[in-house]
């Protein structure tokens, strides 16, 4: 708003010394568009009544041979210029955030999708690599889904679907990242958050789950939580996938849950030095040439 207000003081001056001879629409609707766009229907209004408003001053204080009449009209025309861009940017915009909405949510559950989830977790994954923080993914089985589809048909399964989700959203923290990787399958990635914090999210979603009203429900959960972030999504996914299916053999409304350090610290030195006690780290080996040693003894 504030560009566009400069905009709108610069456009003005130059009206104003141009006359009224030449006609600056073009240069009044560009703060319009800018408004609309980013402020929408309303911020868009307000700018095109302010534009309509300067440039009708500036055209009665020098109306050159234009009548009242025409000076009317031609403060009338614009205006309904500038509310016809108004209307058509915000519907391009609704229509883009709805294409944007389609593109990265699952219409029938409210989560993110496959792909919008694997981006939004390498942003994150990024985020908690740069700032030193630890991950926790969590793969998520709902149980029992063919069942339902099967006894009491798809309907019923998807309602047990979006049930599931609202369950899950409401468990998990502000913060993580919530994703439908497939059929029955849901994921959650937890910045921050370590082997404790995870499990204690997964368990919730399960406890909520037995406890909501609507179609009875569990899920088979496998969580994997990592003191170092890692450099990749993809081995945790397959750890965490693994644990869930021990959940989902075990009867399923279980949680798995393990410690992964996928960078270890690894010792580089020698096998000779790891083995020696720390006390004799910082002795000189036996055989090596010491000050004011048996020179022949050392070269032995």
């Amino acid at each position: 708003m504030a560009a566009s207000l400069v905009f709108v003081v610069a456009v003005s001056v130059a009206d104003w010394l141009v006359g009224p001879n030449v006609s600056l629409v073009i240069f009044y609707v560009l703060p319009v568009i800018a408004a609309t766009w980013l402020g929408r229907i309303r911020t868009g209004v307000i700018l095109a009544v302010l534009v309509t408003v300067v440039g009708g001053s500036i055209a009665a204080a020098d109306p050159g041979t234009a009548t009242d009449v025409v000076w009317l009209w031609n403060a009338a025309i614009p205006f309904a210029f500038y509310l016809l861009v108004v209307w058509l940017v915000a519907g391009q915009r609704t229509l883009l955030e709805i294409e944007s909405r389609r593109a990265t949510t699952d219409p029938l559950t409210g989560a993110l999708t496959r792909r919008a989830f694997y981006e939004q977790a390498d942003i994150d994954l990024d985020r908690a690599r740069r700032e030193h923080r630890p991950v926790a993914f969590i793969y998520l089985d709902v149980d029992g889904l063919k069942v339902v589809n099967d006894t009491i048909g798809h309907a019923a399964g998807d309602e047990l679907l979006v049930r599931f989700a609202v369950v899950t959203r409401s468990a998990k923290r502000s913060s993580d990242q919530f994703g439908r990787l497939g059929g029955d399958e849901f994921a959650l990635l937890l910045v921050g958050a370590d082997l404790t914090e995870a499990t204690a999210v997964a368990e919730r979603v399960l406890d909520r789950l037995r406890h909501a009203p609507g179609l009875e429900s569990s899920a088979s959960v496998g969580v994997v939580a990592c003191p170092k972030t890692p450099g990749q999504l993809d081995g945790l996914v397959r750890l965490a996938d693994q644990l869930m299916y021990l959940a989902k053999r075990s009867g399923g409304s279980v949680v798995r849950a393990i410690e992964y350090d996928p960078q270890p610290a690894i010792d580089l030195r020698p096998a000779g030095d790891r083995a020696r006690p720390a006390a004799d780290r910082h002795q000189p080996a036996a055989g090596r040439h010491q000050p004011g040693g048996d020179s022949s003894t050392a070269s032995t």
